[in-house]
């Protein structure tokens, strides 16, 4: 599992100019998790490289109210139509996307026994 900070380039300015005025002590200060400050296309290019190798990439925004809105209104699309990720799925339960069968109820055996 990869963790990756992320400072994406938005709203007419660069992701150095939005890292350089980040508060010193923000999240992403002290972290020794790698990080990524750039383009939403270069993230989505760096994105696919890693999960060619990785189990999986956990990011971690700098702005939420920036940052999480370019990576699901951009990064995310674009590896959907690489096919790097599974389209969105309405239907079913997590169980379901992840392939586990329904355990069986403890108490089944008491209600067939009475």
């Amino acid at each position: 599992m990869v963790e990756l900070d992320v400072v994406l380039d938005a709203r007419g300015q660069s992701a150095a100019q939005r890292l350089a005025g980040l508060e010193p002590d923000a999240a992403l200060s002290g972290t020794v998790r790698a990080r990524f400050a750039g383009s939403p296309a270069a993230l989505a290019e760096l994105l696919a490289e890693l999960l060619e190798v990785a189990d999986g990439v956990r990011l971690h925004p700098a702005g939420l109210a920036v940052d999480l809105e370019e990576l699901s209104r951009l990064v995310l699309p674009e590896l959907r139509r690489r096919g790097v990720l599974a389209p969105v799925s309405r239907d079913g339960t997590l169980r379901d996307l992840l392939g586990l069968e329904r355990p069986a109820s403890r108490y089944a055996a008491t209600a067939v026994g009475n």
